[in-house]
């Protein structure tokens, strides 16, 4: 019904105040780019959380920089705003990110305590060491060595020490 859905709208844009619903969207961004979304993806994502909270935004997104234009409809207030933040990767809290980005966008909490949510996931140490995850990426490049290159024996024993220090050269 379009009517349920123009009053949804009207109530997200008053869930929260212009400063609130601004942290929530850049916080929003940092979290994004720094637990691997896919990088195509970025900029529509933040321009698509920036209209759950009731402000046009506009995301230019330039490898490990974006440049976000707020703009609250209301008070006619533009702020430019910019994010750096490497990009990572970890599925975990990636899948964290679109969850607590999920419950804002359906009112289940407001953008105060999204914000909350994501700066306590941001500052969470990640969920294995530097040498679990190089040990993953040895075991990886190990058995992709001979599967996707027709590798020979002596290829993937010299792949499982390489994947492993590369790896680790990351942290």
């Amino acid at each position: 019904d379009y009517k349920s859905i123009l009053t949804r709208k009207q109530f997200r844009a008053n869930c929260g105040t212009y400063e609130e619903n601004r942290d929530f969207v850049l916080t929003f961004a940092t979290a994004l780019m720094r637990y691997g979304a896919p990088p195509h993806r970025i900029q529509s994502t933040i321009e698509s959380a920036g209209r759950c909270v009731g402000l046009s935004v506009t995301c230019c997104f330039i490898a490990v920089v974006s440049f976000i234009s707020i703009r609250d409809p209301e008070t006619d207030i533009h702020q430019l705003k910019i994010v750096k933040e490497s990009l990572g990767f970890d599925l975990d809290r990636s899948l964290k990110t679109h969850r607590i980005y999920l419950k804002v966008y359906r009112d289940e909490i407001s953008p105060k305590e999204g914000t909350k949510a994501l700066s306590d996931l941001l500052g969470r140490r990640a969920r294995y060491t530097w040498w679990q995850v190089s040990l993953w990426a040895a075991f990886c490049s190990f058995t992709v060595c001979p599967i996707a290159f027709s590798g020979s024996a002596l290829d993937t024993l010299i792949c499982f020490p390489l994947g492993f220090f590369v790896t680790a050269l990351e942290y």
